[in-house]
C-alpha cells in the first residue's frame, strides 16, 4: 500500500507541525520495509543506519527501524527518573529534532516532553514565552540578567543559536533548551 493511501502515523512525542519538518516527499523505497510510501525521513539516525537511508515515518513509529539497524532518534535525558517504555518510545519511535549537538529530551513527570518546535525570540516573547523559565537551566550564555535577554532575542527559529520547546503531557508545563554550533 502506498503511503498517500494510509494515513501518516502519529508521534506521541512530537507535535504534528514539528513532525512535518522531519519528512520530505520521495518517490525512493523505503531501505526498511521495500515499500514507495512518498515520505522519507530527513534527521539524523543513531545506530548502525546511515543517514542516507531512505526510511519511512510508518517504520520508525512501529520500531522497524530501531529494531533492523540498533537505531535510535533522540536520546531522553537520562539524569530524571523516566517511565522506560515512554523513553523508549521517545528514543527509538519517534523522529529526531534538528539540533546542532545531540540534545536531549527533557522529562517531566516522569514522561519525555513533546517537542514542539525549534522558536526564536518572536516565539519566546509570544506563544512559548513560559519555555523561557526554563530555558537556562542546563547553562547560559551570560550570567546577568541583561546578557541572558539579550541572548535571547537573538534566537532564530533553524539559527545558530535557536530554542527548542517541549510541553509536557502530564502538567502542560512548556520547557525549553538553547543549542548553537
Amino acid at each position: 500500500m502506498a503511503g498517500s493511501e494510509k494515513a501518516f502515523p502519529a508521534f506521541r512525542f512530537m507535535s504534528p507541525e514539528a513532525v512535518r519538518h522531519q519528512f520530505e516527499t520521495s518517490d525512493r523505497a523505503c531501505d526498511c520495509c521495500g515499500m514507495v510510501t512518498s515520505w522519507r525521513y530527513t534527521g539524523v539516525i543513531y545506530g548502525d543506519a546511515t543517514d542516507e537511508h531512505t526510511v519511512c515515518p510508518w517504520c520508525i513509529a512501529d520500531g522497524s527501524v530501531a529494531a533492523k539497524w540498533s537505531a535510535a532518534f533522540n536520546t531522553v535525558d537520562y539524569r530524571s527518573a523516566c517511565d522506560e517504555n515512554a523513553k523508549k518510545e521517545a528514543e527509538e519511535r519517534t523522529p529526531g529534532f534538528p539540533s546542532w549537538q545531540e540534545l536531549w529530551i527533557p522529562v517531566c513527570c516522569g514522561m519525555p516532553a513533546v517537542f514542539l518546535g525549534d522558536a526564536g525570540w518572536d516565539d519566546l516573547s509570544g506563544r512559548w514565552a513560559e519555555a523561557c523559565d526554563t530555558i537556562f537551566d542546563d547553562g547560559a550564555p551570560g550570567t546577568n540578567p541583561d546578557e541572558r535577554r539579550a541572548f535571547l532575542r537573538s534566537l532564530t527559529p533553524g539559527g545558530s543559536p535557536t530554542a527548542y520547546v517541549f510541553r509536557c503531557m502530564t502538567c502542560t508545563r512548556l520547557i525549553g533548551r538553547w543549542d548553537c554550533l
